[in-house]
């Protein structure tokens, strides 16, 4: 069995460019590109996560102040 490697192409503005013809200062930008974009959606997560905290203590602010009533 022979598995063909498909070559990694880079679109950018609706153009597709195969990685193997860009300048090694072109990949080295969408590298740096990619890894921004990873760190984004980790951050996007924790700001998640942090949301569903606030609201719980929110609603914990609410049901003290409701139960000292």
């Amino acid at each position: 069995m022979t598995e063909e490697l498909k070559e990694k192409t880079v679109v950018i503005d609706d153009k597709t460019y195969k990685e193997s013809e860009l300048p090694q200062e072109a990949i080295k930008y969408i590298n740096l590109r990619a890894e921004i974009l990873q760190t984004r959606a980790r951050v996007t997560a924790e700001l998640e996560r942090c949301d569903v905290i606030l609201n719980y203590y929110i609603d914990q602010v609410k049901k003290a102040i409701e139960e000292d009533k």
